[in-house]
This record gives C-alpha cells, sequence and structure tokens, in this order.
C-alpha cells in the first residue's frame, strides 16, 4: 500500500478504519461475552477501510485524468526531438526514475545516438543511479 496513492482524507479514513478494528479485536479478546459490541466495532472500522478505499478510487481516476491530459500535451508537440525526450522523461518517472531538466534539453537536442551508445543520467532511489 503506497500512501502516495491515496488522498489524505482516504489515508485518515484507512487509519481509522484498521485502528477501529484493532480496538473489537482488543474488545473481544479482553471479554469474549462482548461480541455483540466487538461486532459492531469491528462493522464500523469495515465501513472506514471501504471509505477509505473509495478515496484510492477517485484518487486513481484523477491520476489518470492528469496522466491522459499530460500525454495529450506531448502528443501536441511539433518538434520530434523534444517529444521524444518528453515520451523519454514521461517513461522514466512512472518508472519512479528522475531526469534533470538539463538532461532532458540535452536529449531533445541531440540526433539519434548509434546503438549503445546513449546515455541518461540517472538521479534518485533506482538502483542504476548514481549519488550527486
Amino acid at each position: 500500500m503506497r500512501p502516495d496513492r491515496y488522498t489524505p482524507l482516504g489515508q485518515v479514513s484507512l487509519l481509522i478504519g484498521f485502528a477501529t478494528i484493532a480496538v473489537a479485536l482488543a474488545l473481544y479478546l479482553g471479554d469474549p461475552a462482548r461480541l455483540i459490541g466487538a461486532g459492531a466495532t469491528a462493522l464500523a472500522g469495515l465501513g472506514a477501510v471501504a471509505l477509505g478505499l473509495v478515496f484510492l478510487r477517485r484518487a486513481d481516476r484523477q491520476r489518470q485524468a492528469c496522466f491522459r491530459e499530460g500525454l495529450t500535451a506531448i502528443e501536441s508537440i511539433t518538434d520530434d526531438h523534444l517529444r521524444d525526450a518528453l515520451h523519454a522523461s514521461l517513461a522514466l518517472s512512472l518508472t519512479g526514475v528522475r531526469i534533470s531538466l538539463a538532461e532532458l534539453t540535452k536529449l531533445a537536442a541531440t540526433e539519434a545516438a548509434p546503438a549503445g551508445k546513449g546515455t541518461i543520467t540517472v538521479i534518485g532511489p533506482h538502483t542504476q543511479a548514481r549519488k550527486r
């Protein structure tokens, strides 16, 4: 579960839901005679978790809409080299790799490199990233 995929309200709802379920479990384990109360508390916790998952879907839809808008904007660029560089940057960002603006500009200004000669400096937590 990646926290950046949830809206803040969804994160709070999931946290409250899981905490409520934990309280229900503690109530039941503390006194098995409280089954009805613990069950009702667990049901309320499940409702909060369900609400958090609804906000997850909403955040996904918003992210997909932004992605489509960005892709449409990239496709409207007439310079082939810049458009290709932006496609490469988008692909790298989707894999969690960041590329600097200077390197993106350099990539857009260069002609196609011979096979095996192109380089991109990767910044960030990627396994091939170099430290700056």
